[in-house]
């Protein structure tokens, strides 16, 4: 299952180009037993980094195991 919720990060980083230059397109989705709850990616410079706004979506939620999957690529 990890390579699916790679690719699923992968797809997310996609959705930073443009706007994330000069930053890499960077993408994260957060995983709950084999579930993605949350997923982020690379916004604009100056905004939250990709991690933190993932996490910020499933803050004060209770899980069981969360495993995170960040991509951090140059070319896509």
């Amino acid at each position: 299952m990890d390579d699916i919720f790679m690719l699923a990060a992968l797809a997310q980083s996609r959705k930073a180009l443009p706007e994330c230059l000069p930053n890499p397109p960077v993408g994260c989705v957060i995983v709950d037993t084999q579930k993605i709850v949350a997923q982020g990616y690379k916004q604009v410079p100056g905004k939250d980094h990709t991690e933190a706004d993932a996490l910020k979506q499933i803050e004060g939620k209770a899980f069981k195991f969360l495993k995170m999957y960040v991509t951090l690529t140059t070319h896509l």
